[in-house]
């Protein structure tokens, strides 16, 4: 918990190499996503923190 963006990372590196599919990928961004809405954590600098090559993916199951 501390670390937020390193978990963000981690994850998004987890989605992008297929290792996360399904529901547990499912129930471990919305996990994510309750985590980015904690207060005093900023989604846009995590988001910027990490490499650009894994935005896409990043877009793809946070976005919404």
């Amino acid at each position: 918990m501390s670390q937020p963006g390193r978990i963000f990372d981690l994850v998004v590196q987890a989605l992008d190499a297929d290792t996360l599919t399904g529901q547990t990928a499912e129930r471990v961004v919305s996990s994510m996503k309750a985590l980015l809405s904690t207060p005093g954590i900023n989604p846009q600098e995590i988001l910027a923190s990490i490499p650009v090559e894994r935005h896409g993916v990043a877009q793809k199951w946070f976005s919404s």
